[in-house]
């Protein structure tokens, strides 16, 4: 994540969770748009969408150390790869 800015980061995750198929294309996501409270990504997409963020960012975020809240939404899955990711 080092020399990422919060707004690349963001775009890269979006675009990874639409290419995923875990969004819907025709919703306009921002970095504070609900996702799972929403019900725009149900519990079952939460293991996909950490397997995204890990992959976005290049860190490995223990799954235990997180909850769904911290997925939530895109600023939110930002703060917990910064709080929880470790260097692969």
């Amino acid at each position: 994540m080092d020399g990422w800015t919060v707004k690349q980061l963001s775009k890269d995750i979006i675009q990874a969770l639409l290419e995923t198929s875990l969004l819907p294309s025709d919703e306009d996501i921002d970095t504070n748009t609900s996702l799972v409270s929403s019900g725009l990504i149900d519990s079952f997409g939460l293991v996909e969408v950490l397997e995204v963020l890990e992959r976005v960012t290049g860190l490995s975020i223990p799954a235990g150390r997180i909850g769904p809240q911290d997925l939530d939404t895109i600023e939110s899955m930002i703060r917990a790869a910064k709080r929880c990711g470790r260097k692969e």
